[in-house]
C-alpha cells in the first residue's frame, strides 16, 4: 500500500523559513479478503465481481528542521513526527477478464476494470508523537489492471494474480490551519496487489 504524494508550494518555496522541510510516504503491506463472482460473456471473456475488505497501513514521515536551536542552518529534528495512516475499507472491484487458451492444466489471463473503496477509518491520529492528525476522504475510485495464471487441480482451480490499483481522486481533506496538511498539495492511493484465488 502506497500514496502518490505531491508536495505543495509551502515546501518548495518556504523550506528555509518553515520547520517542515519535507514529507515522505513509507509503504506498508496490507491484507485483503474477499469473494469471487464470475459471469461468462464469451468463451475467453468474463466479468468478475470481487466484493471484499481491505486492511493495511501507510506512514507519512515528516522531515523537520530544528529552528529553535539552529535557526540559521539546516539541522533536522531526530525524532520527527510520523503519521500512521491505517485503513479498514470495503471494496467492490468489477473487472473484465480476458483468458488465454488452456494449455494442459494452465491458463494465462489479463484483467482490467474499476473499483470503489470506502474507508471506515477516515480520521488518523499520531499515537506516539503528539496530537497530530490527518483527515482523509472515505470514498475513492480506482482503475485496476493486472495479469494472472490459472492452475487446474483435481478438486479446485488455484490462481495467482498480480494487479496494480491506482486511485483517481485527491483523498486529502485540506485544512489550512493544520501545518501537516498544508505541505501536501495532492494525495492519491496506489496499491500493488498479489492475490491467491481458490475456486
Amino acid at each position: 500500500m502506497y500514496y502518490r504524494l505531491r508536495p505543495s508550494a509551502d515546501i518548495l518555496f518556504n523550506a528555509k523559513s518553515d520547520s517542515i522541510y519535507g514529507v515522505e510516504v513509507v509503504s506498508k503491506p496490507g491484507f485483503n479478503l474477499g469473494m469471487i463472482s464470475e459471469f461468462n460473456i464469451f468463451k475467453y471473456l468474463s466479468i468478475r465481481v470481487l466484493p471484499g475488505m481491505n486492511f493495511g497501513q501507510r506512514n507519512l514521515q515528516y522531515k523537520m528542521r530544528d529552528l529553535k536551536k539552529f535557526p540559521d542552518s539546516v539541522v533536522f529534528v531526530k525524532e520527527a513526527p510520523i503519521l500512521y495512516v491505517s485503513t479498514i475499507a470495503v471494496e467492490l472491484p468489477v473487472l473484465l477478464r480476458l483468458k488465454g487458451k488452456r494449455i494442459n492444466n494452465y491458463r494465462p489471463y489479463i484483467v482490467g476494470g474499476g473499483n470503489v473503496r470506502y474507508d471506515l477509518e477516515t480520521r488518523r491520529k499520531n499515537q506516539k508523537n503528539g496530537p497530530y492528525s490527518l483527515k482523509i476522504k472515505p470514498l475513492d475510485f480506482f482503475f485496476e489492471v493486472g495479469t494472472g495464471l490459472d492452475f487446474y487441480l483435481t478438486y479446485f482451480k488455484f490462481s495467482t494474480e498480480l494487479k496494480m490499483s491506482y486511485g483517481i481522486n485527491d483523498i486529502l481533506i485540506h485544512e489550512s490551519y493544520t501545518d501537516y496538511n498544508k505541505v501536501i498539495d495532492r494525495l492519491k492511493n496506489k496499491m500493488f496487489i498479489l492475490s491467491f484465488n481458490f475456486e
